[in-house]
C-alpha cells in the first residue's frame, strides 16, 4: 500500500502489537528485490491502486509483476488477501451487481425485508433524454451519480446529487446513476477484520425533496465522498451521534451482509457503508471497500495483528 495509506491504517500500531505477540511485521518495498527483504511466512497487502493503473503506469505494472513473481517462486508463503480477489473492488458496476444479488439473496431469508438495494443504471453514452431508461430501471429523483472506477483517483470519489433530468446532462459518460435514499445525514461505516465487526457513525448528506429544493445549481451538488459534506449539503440540526433517536442497524443484519460480502469476494479485511432509508426504515449498502482505514476502530493495532497472526 502507499505511504499515506500505511499511515492512515495505523500500521505502526499493528507492528508494535505484533512485536508484543512475538510476531514481526516487515514493511515490503515493491520497488526493490523482495528476496533481500524476507524471508516471509505470510503477506498482507493492498494493491488496488496498482491494479487500477496497471495498463497506464509502468511502475504500477512492475510492482504487480515483481510481487506475483516473488509469490510464485515461494509457494509456501501464505497470501492473506490475494491480488486476484482485490480486482472485484475496482468497478462500481460490478459492485452494484453484487449488492443487487446479495439483497435478493437476503430477501429469501429472515432478514430480507430489512435490506434494500438502490436501483441503478449504467450510462455509457450521452442521451438527449434519460427518462425512458430511468423508468425502465424504476429510478426516481433524487439520484446520485458516481464514476465507474471505484478507487484509485480523486475522480473516483467525486459524486453528484441530481434532482432533475436536466441535471444529469452536466455529467459526461460513462457513469452510474443510483437511487438516492434520504438517510438523515447518517452514514454507518462498518469495518470488518475477519469475524470482528465495528460500526462508526459518520456525517453524510442531508435529505432531499426535488419538489421543494430551489436555488441550487448542479455544480453546488457535486462533492467528494472522502471529505465531510459541505454545509449546504448537510443538516446540522440532526444529532448524528444520538443512537436513541437514530439507532445503528441491527447486528444480525450487518453480520448477514458481512457473510455475503466475504463469501463473494473471498477476503476478510473490508468495509461497507450502510444507510437507513428514512421513508421505509430499510437498510442499504451504498459502498464496499477492500482494506479500509479502520479509523475509529478501538484497539485496531492489536485486533489486526491478532487476526493476521492467526489466519491460515
Amino acid at each position: 500500500m502507499s505511504e499515506d495509506k500505511f499511515k492512515n491504517n495505523s500500521w505502526e500500531l499493528v507492528m508494535q502489537a505484533g512485536e508484543e505477540m512475538g510476531v514481526t511485521f516487515i514493511k515490503m518495498d515493491l520497488e526493490k528485490d523482495l528476496d533481500d527483504q524476507g524471508p516471509f511466512d505470510r503477506v498482507v497487502h493492498k494493491m488496488t491502486d496498482e491494479l487500477v493503473a496497471e495498463n497506464t503506469d509502468e511502475r504500477a505494472r512492475q510492482r504487480l509483476e515483481r510481487f506475483a513473481t516473488y509469490l510464485s517462486a515461494h509457494p509456501g508463503i501464505l497470501d492473506s488477501e490475494p491480488v486476484a480477489k482485490q480486482r472485484g473492488f475496482l468497478q462500481r458496476e460490478k459492485l452494484c451487481e453484487l449488492l443487487a444479488e446479495l439483497s435478493n439473496d437476503l430477501k429469501r431469508k429472515d432478514d430480507g425485508s430489512k435490506v434494500q438495494c438502490p436501483n441503478y443504471l449504467v450510462v455509457h453514452e450521452r442521451s438527449p433524454c434519460y427518462s425512458p431508461d430511468l423508468d425502465r430501471a424504476s429510478i426516481q429523483f433524487p439520484v446520485i451519480t458516481k464514476s465507474l472506477p471505484a478507487c484509485g483517483s480523486a475522480y473516483s470519489h467525486t459524486m453528484g446529487v441530481v434532482l432533475t433530468e436536466e441535471g444529469l446532462h452536466a455529467f459526461d459518460p460513462p457513469f452510474i446513476i443510483q437511487e438516492y435514499y434520504n438517510h438523515n445525514c447518517i452514514l454507518f461505516k462498518v469495518f470488518i477484520i475477519g469475524d470482528f465487526l465495528h460500526v462508526v457513525r459518520r456525517p453524510s448528506l442531508r435529505n432531499f425533496d426535488p419538489r421543494t429544493e430551489h436555488g441550487l445549481r448542479q455544480e453546488d451538488l457535486i462533492f467528494n465522498s472522502q471529505d465531510p459534506p459541505p454545509p449546504h449539503l448537510f443538516d446540522g440540526s440532526i444529532a448524528i451521534e444520538d443512537a436513541s433517536l437514530w439507532p445503528n442497524p441491527p447486528e444480525e443484519v450487518l453480520r448477514a451482509l458481512n457473510r455475503g460480502l466475504q463469501e463473494h469476494f473471498g477476503v476478510h479485511l473490508l468495509g461497507f457503508d450502510v444507510i437507513t432509508q428514512v421513508e421505509t426504515g430499510r437498510y442499504a449498502v451504498v459502498d464496499v471497500n477492500f482494506f479500509p482505514s479502520y479509523k475509529g476502530v478501538p484497539n485496531m493495532g492489536k485486533r489486526m495483528a491478532s487476526f493476521l497472526a492467526g489466519c491460515t
